[in-house]
């Protein structure tokens, strides 16, 4: 149950984090107001994992995670580009979860 904890933390700080690009400098207070709702969820997501699994995973998990779905959205949504040194970045930040977890 603590990593489905993790994964909605996940989830919800991407949710945040793409609120934020929306709320034009918190200009936008609907927006602004899900955007933090989003982010409180994940806090609290990630500290109900926090009570299995230990802090260096779980919080190395979630903020590298919420980075490397963060930088795929805005590729994808908000057409950013990055130079190879992102892409490298990208691939780095994947082996290290993938290595944290298994490892």
């Amino acid at each position: 149950m603590h990593y489905v904890y993790l994964v909605v933390g996940i989830l919800t700080e991407i949710c945040g984090s793409t609120l934020l690009k929306f709320t034009d400098g918190f200009q936008k207070k609907f927006l602004a107001a899900l955007c933090l709702l989003a982010y409180g969820i994940a806090y609290y997501m990630v500290a109900l994992s926090m009570k299995v699994l230990p802090l260096n995973i779980a919080y190395a998990t979630w903020s590298g995670a919420g980075t490397l779905l963060t930088m795929i959205i805005g590729m994808v949504l908000f057409k950013e580009r990055f130079r190879l040194s992102g892409y490298v970045g990208l691939v780095l930040l994947l082996g290290g979860i993938i290595a944290l977890n298994l490892l």
